[in-house]
């Protein structure tokens, strides 16, 4: 007779890659975050040295990146990939909003110790979701020149969520088969409102990034094995400071545009 470890092999390996019913760690490396294109600054008159990069500064600084030769060859060699077209037949929303080669956020170079104390340098990100590659170009405001671009794989290199990243994420589930109706009920029993779009979850929703080996040695280690390089996302979805709705088991492949999840499902949860 075949051991019940054998049995649970072969239901997951039967089970679509979109449904797998095994428990989740909750705990995946990375704390969700406010996403990281929505911190706040503030513009001044000649900004110098450590000061955080102005609004202008980082408006610059994207726009000497975009023209950068890095940049534009991703972008054509992205242009003819499916995965817009897989994206759409999944949420149609998400072809116009969630570019193969996505822009993330500007930050301030982190300099060397022995640097120009005012030097100005901008750190431009964007990820490549037809490569899975995280473009970073330095900018040097000073010059207005490009200084360095860096192109690098893997989950631990990837940065944060940015807004756009996580509505998208949130539009998925929204339009999901199976997950969309079970995200509408939780938040009519947490609200005792429906839910007509994503947009009363937009502006509290956090996105971290979901590390695979936080499922080692469960039956879904084996169906989120392709985080390892795709850029996947755990939600957490706060409804006020009391109520939020419990995602901690599923998981958004943002690369494919597929959910992986427990039977569990969405979870209404009150504290």
């Amino acid at each position: 007779m075949p051991s019940l470890s054998l049995l649970l092999l072969t239901l997951v390996l039967l089970l679509p890659v979109e449904a797998v019913s095994a428990p989740l760690p909750h705990h995946t490396g990375s704390r969700p975050r406010v996403a990281a294109d929505e911190q706040r600054t503030v513009e001044v008159r000649g900004p110098r040295g450590s000061n955080p990069l102005a609004p202008s500064e980082i408006d610059h600084g994207k726009q000497i990146a975009d023209s950068s030769d890095q940049v534009k060859r991703a972008v054509a060699n992205a242009a003819g990939s499916a995965r817009l077209e897989r994206l759409a037949a999944r949420s149609p929303n998400l072809e116009r909003s969630l570019k193969n080669v996505q822009p993330l956020f500007t930050q301030r170079h982190i300099e060397d110790k022995n640097a120009d104390p005012q030097s100005r340098k901008a750190d431009v990100l964007y990820y490549n979701y037809s490569t899975n590659e995280v473009i970073r170009v330095v900018v040097d405001l000073n010059s207005f020149a490009v200084q360095e671009t860096k192109v690098t794989r893997g989950v631990a290199e990837q940065p944060f969520f940015t807004s756009v990243e996580i509505k998208a994420a949130l539009q998925l589930i929204f339009d999901h088969p199976q997950l969309g109706p079970r995200l509408r009920t939780a938040y009519q029993e947490v609200t005792g409102q429906s839910l007509a779009d994503i947009s009363p979850l937009e502006a509290k929703a956090q996105g971290g990034i979901f590390f695979p080996n936080s499922a080692a040695h469960t039956p879904l280690g084996d169906a989120t094995a392709d985080c390892a390089q795709n850029r996947c996302m755990q939600l957490f979805v706060p409804i006020d400071d009391t109520k939020f709705i419990d995602t901690t088991n599923l998981i958004v492949d943002l690369s494919t545009g597929q959910i992986l999840w427990v039977d569990e499902g969405l979870i209404p949860q009150r504290h």
